[in-house]
């Protein structure tokens, strides 16, 4: 097939459209040369080790690359995951770490914990030193104990970094290891009229990592911040009873959101649907008036088997709505969606009558009324989209209770709903996603 008159441009825009199906890659890369280097670069731009066999198959790679080196620069993005299982016991890693030059993001996750320390030192600074390379982009670590985080907060270069579950080593936490006062905040007054990278901060369940990351990288002598301290979106997961992420989490909202254009919440994983004494999240998340730049507003939240008005996390987000409301006389918020995670397990019901009383409690109460008045208001007149999704997962009784509930929902927000069509609601019921009406 190389000796056909094939323009080099036609075959890489063929394999180019191609890039999404490793089957086909794998095939177009045995017609000739010109195809073949090609298909590598997509078919290895992303190599993921954990699943199966992660011993075998680091060695198989580790081996491939020394026959063919060009397939080192092909390697942009590398997943390790389920860690805890074999990495510490993996003589490959290192070696294989060294190799790949043109790494762009590098996720490292356990599958219990990860104990950082039980990583062979060799390793432990091989995979620093991938972290430090001035073309990673992205970072993303999770469940992993016994972390050191300031080698991390050096890393300036790094515009999406996601922890979490990330818990420090004893000599770097953030009582005794911190490398700055704790009470040492940068000025991040300018930020906000300065032009934004794309960069994400995404961090849940690792409290004393993100404080010490925070003090120690916001208080550089270098004196720049880094780009994921000057996030465009930021994903912060509330955590139940957990005083250190609350509190680092205060501090990230205090310092560092000027640059925020999408910010979502998320209630605790392990929170109790039924618990209507939930603890609730920090206030300080829902000051919604220190995102001067906030334009797309994100909660997500547990179905509780009660009225809005007692969700413990509702109340919070109108207080911040009204907030937002009261601090200057137009806010660029363009959407806002309220996604809840029902829970309900619908072989509970014995038919629909009573699937609906216990789902009908919801949209009751004054909280949809309050909402509605709040985001009428002209100082929110850029506002086009408020959605309300519930995920219910294959439960088509539940679905229904929620269509049915549905009028009684947009009944509450006669100005969004009726006066300016806004209000969208919708079942994410997969594979379907049903728009029940807008």
């Amino acid at each position: 097939m190389d000796t056909l008159a094939f323009p080099q441009e036609l075959v890489d825009h063929i394999i180019d459209n191609l890039k999404d199906e490793p089957a086909s890659l794998a095939a177009a890369g045995l017609l000739g040369r010109r195809w073949y280097h090609r298909s590598r670069l997509h078919l290895f731009s992303s190599i993921e080790l954990g699943e199966r066999r992660p011993l075998n198959r680091t060695r198989q790679l580790r081996r491939l690359l020394a026959r063919r080196p060009f397939l080192a620069g092909c390697i942009k993005m590398l997943t390790l995951l389920k860690c805890d299982s074999w990495l510490a016991s993996c003589p490959h890693t290192a070696g294989l770490l060294r190799a790949l030059w043109r790494l762009v993001s590098l996720t490292i996750e356990g599958d219990g914990l990860l104990d950082w320390e039980s990583l062979p030192n060799r390793l432990q600074h091989r995979l620093y030193k991938s972290m430090a390379r001035r073309d990673l982009e992205w970072l993303s670590l999770a469940s992993i104990s016994n972390f050191d985080i300031l080698p991390v907060s050096r890393y300036s270069h790094i515009n999406n970094l996601c922890l979490h579950s990330v818990s420090l080593a004893p000599r770097s936490s953030s009582t005794h290891g911190a490398c700055f006062p704790l009470t040492r905040l940068p000025d991040s007054s300018s930020s906000a009229d300065s032009p934004i990278l794309p960069s994400d901060l995404d961090v849940m369940g690792c409290g004393d990592a993100l404080r010490t990351l925070l003090v120690c990288a916001g208080t550089s002598s270098e004196g720049n911040l880094p780009p994921y301290l000057q996030p465009r979106t930021l994903y912060i997961g509330t955590t139940v009873d957990d005083e250190d992420m609350k509190a680092a989490s205060e501090l990230l909202v205090n310092a560092y959101c000027t640059t925020v254009e999408r910010y979502t919440i998320t209630e605790d994983a392990e929170a109790q649907p039924l618990n209507i004494n939930e603890p609730s999240p920090s206030e300080a998340l829902f000051k919604f008036s220190r995102f001067p730049r906030l334009v797309d507003l994100i909660v997500q939240v547990k179905c509780h088997d009660f009225n809005a008005d007692d969700h413990p996390i509702l109340p919070l987000l109108l207080r911040g709505l009204e907030d937002l409301g009261n601090s200057r006389d137009s806010v660029p918020l363009k959407s806002l969606t309220i996604q809840f995670d029902s829970q309900m397990d619908a072989s509970l019901y014995s038919g629909l009558a009573e699937a609906l009383e216990e789902f009908r409690g919801l949209p009751c109460g004054t909280f949809w009324v309050a909402l509605d008045e709040v985001l009428a208001q002209s100082v929110f007149s850029s506002l086009d989209a408020v959605e309300v999704t519930f995920e219910l997962t294959n439960n088509p009784l539940l679905r229904e209770a929620a269509a049915a509930c549905t009028p009684l929902l947009l009944s509450r927000m006669r100005n969004l709903s009726g006066g300016r069509d806004l209000v969208r609601v919708v079942v994410l019921d997969e594979p379907d996603t049903v728009f029940l009406r807008r």
